[in-house]
C-alpha cells in the first residue's frame, strides 16, 4: 500500500461551527478527499486554522476526525533562533506596556490579509507540517502561498478551492452599496488565480472562466455529495408527518445564546390562524438563511409579499430559521403577520426540513452554488426560487434555467411568485419533492464529485514527486 498523501487545509473560516452552506461545502469537501479507499494511495489530511486575528476562535482539536493545528501567537515560534528571541523580547515589552498594542490587519486586502507577525507564523507551521499538497481555502488565503519558500512551492501541490468568482461578488455588492468582505478586482483576482497548480471550481460558469484563466488542465469542478435522508427512500422525506406538519400552533423562536442585539434568548410569534373557510391541510413553506446581505434581502422580499400570498392562499404556513433571525428588526415585523412561525437558528437541519413541503429563496444577488438549495432538494423539499438561485443546476451552456424535473419552480417577479403561491398546493409540492431528491442522487449523489478530484489530486502529486 503506497504511503498517504500528506494534505493540508489552510483556512480561516470557522467550517466546524456549520453555520453556513460554505461551513457545510468545505467540511463535505474533506470528508470527500479523505475517503478511504481500496488499493490507492489515501490521503492523511490535517487542518491548519489561522483565524486567530479574524473572529473565527481558535478551532477545536479536531474536525470529522481530522486534526486541527492552530495558529498561537501568544507562544514562541518554533522555527529560527532568531524569530525566537525577537518573540521573547516583544514578550516582555508587552508586559511591562511598552509595546504599542497591534494594529488590526488590513484584512480586506488580498496582500494584506494577515499582519506581518501572523502571516510569519502561518508559513512556519507549514513549513513543519511539510505537506505534499496544500489546500487553501478562499483566494484571501494567496497571501499565504506568495509568503512560501520557493523550495516549498515547487515540491507541493497547491490547490485553491475557490467557492466563487470574487472580484464578480465584489463587484455586485459594491453595486448596491455595499461592502464586501475582500475588495479585489478582476486582475488581481486572474493574477493570484494562475499561482496555483489546480483551481476547484463549483458549478459550471465558473469552471469555464476558470478554465479561460489558467487553462482546462488546471480546473477541476467538483460542487458537493449529498447524502440527506431524503436520499434513502423515494418520495418525500420519510421522517415527515402528514398531519402534525399542518397544525397551526404557537409559533416560538428558539435562539440559542445573545441575539447581536443583546436581546431576550427568546423570541415569541403570533399564534398563527386559519382564514375563515380554510379546513384544509396547510402548505409549510420555509426559507433558511445566515446573517448576511444577500439573505437579509430576501427576508425583506418575504416579508413584503407575505401578506398578499396568506390573502390569496390561506392554506400557507411560513417558517423562518437560521442565523438572520439574530435580526431583530427584520425580523419583528413578521410576529404581526398571520402563518408565520420563527425558528431561530436550528440545532438539525433535518428537524426543519421535515416540516417543509416547499423552501422559498428569492435571492437576486451573490455568486456560488447556493447550497441551501441543494440542501433542500437532498431532503425532498421542493424548491422556489430565481434565476440567479438556480445558477449551477442547470445544464452546462444554460445556467440560468432550472431542467425540468428538478423539483425547482422558478419566479423572477412578484406577480410571478403570486401567482405561483396561489396555484401550490400539496399534490404539487410532493411531486417536486420527489423530482428534487432524483435530480440531487444523479448529479449530486455519492460518488459524483470527489472521485474525480482524488484522482486529480493523485495526479499533479506525482507530477510534483518526479
Amino acid at each position: 500500500m503506497p504511503e498517504p498523501i500528506k494534505t493540508l487545509l489552510v483556512t480561516d473560516v470557522p467550517f466546524w461551527q456549520n453555520a453556513t452552506g460554505a461551513h457545510a461545502r468545505i467540511l463535505d469537501l474533506l470528508k470527500g478527499v479523505g475517503a478511504a479507499e481500496n488499493q490507492e494511495a489515501g490521503f492523511d489530511l490535517s487542518i491548519l486554522a489561522t483565524c486567530t486575528e479574524t473572529g473565527g476562535g481558535a478551532g477545536p482539536a479536531e474536525v470529522a476526525g481530522f486534526p486541527v493545528e492552530k495558529v498561537d501567537l501568544s507562544q514562541p515560534p518554533r522555527l529560527g533562533w532568531a524569530s525566537r528571541l525577537s518573540w521573547c523580547f516583544r514578550a516582555i515589552l508587552n508586559s511591562l506596556g511598552w509595546l504599542p498594542k497591534r494594529p488590526a490587519p488590513q484584512s480586506r486586502q488580498i496582500d494584506h490579509w494577515y499582519s506581518p507577525e501572523l502571516l510569519q507564523r502561518i508559513v512556519e507551521q507549514i513549513r513543519l507540517a511539510d505537506p505534499d499538497i496544500i489546500l487553501f481555502e478562499y483566494l484571501n488565503q494567496t497571501q499565504v502561498l506568495r509568503a512560501l519558500p520557493d523550495s516549498l512551492r515547487r515540491s507541493t501541490v497547491m490547490v485553491l478551492d475557490s467557492h466563487d468568482i470574487l472580484w464578480k461578488r465584489n463587484q455586485a455588492f459594491q453595486q448596491r452599496g455595499e461592502e464586501h468582505w475582500l475588495d479585489i478586482d478582476r486582475q488581481q483576482e486572474e493574477a493570484a488565480l494562475r499561482e496555483f497548480d489546480l483551481v476547484i471550481a463549483i458549478q459550471p460558469s465558473e469552471r469555464d472562466y476558470f478554465v479561460s484563466v489558467v487553462g482546462e488542465s488546471r480546473v477541476i469542478e467538483t460542487a458537493m455529495e449529498m447524502e440527506g435522508s431524503g436520499l434513502d427512500a423515494r418520495g418525500l422525506h420519510p421522517e415527515r408527518s402528514e398531519t402534525a406538519d399542518h397544525v397551526a400552533g404557537p409559533m416560538l423562536g428558539d435562539f440559542k445564546g445573545q441575539s447581536k442585539q443583546g436581546l431576550p434568548d427568546q423570541i415569541t410569534g403570533r399564534e398563527a390562524r386559519l382564514a375563515e373557510g380554510a379546513t384544509k391541510p396547510g402548505i409549510r413553506v420555509g426559507f433558511l438563511g445566515s446573517d448576511n446581505r444577500p439573505n437579509q434581502d430576501c427576508l425583506r422580499r418575504i416579508l413584503n409579499l407575505w401578506p398578499e400570498l396568506f390573502k390569496r392562499n390561506p392554506r400557507l404556513r411560513l417558517s423562518l430559521a437560521g442565523s438572520i433571525c439574530d435580526r431583530i428588526e427584520l425580523l419583528e415585523p413578521f410576529r404581526s403577520l398571520e402563518g408565520v412561525e420563527i425558528l431561530g437558528r436550528l440545532e438539525s437541519l433535518e428537524d426543519f426540513y421535515c416540516r417543509l413541503q416547499v423552501v422559498w429563496n428569492p435571492v437576486t444577488f451573490g455568486t456560488g452554488l447556493k447550497i441551501k438549495n441543494l440542501e433542500a432538494l437532498a431532503h425532498g423539499v421542493g424548491l422556489v426560487t430565481t434565476c440567479h438561485g438556480v445558477e449551477g443546476f442547470a445544464e452546462p451552456g444554460n445556467d440560468r434555467e432550472a431542467p425540468s424535473g428538478t423539483g425547482i419552480l422558478l419566479a423572477e417577479t412578484d406577480a410571478e411568485l403570486l401567482d405561483l403561491f396561489s396555484g401550490l398546493d400539496l399534490d404539487l409540492s410532493e411531486q417536486l419533492g420527489e423530482e428534487g431528491i432524483e435530480f440531487v442522487r444523479k448529479r449530486f449523489g455519492k460518488g459524483t464529485q470527489y472521485p474525480a478530484l482524488r484522482r486529480k489530486l493523485r495526479a499533479l502529486f506525482s507530477e510534483k514527486s518526479w
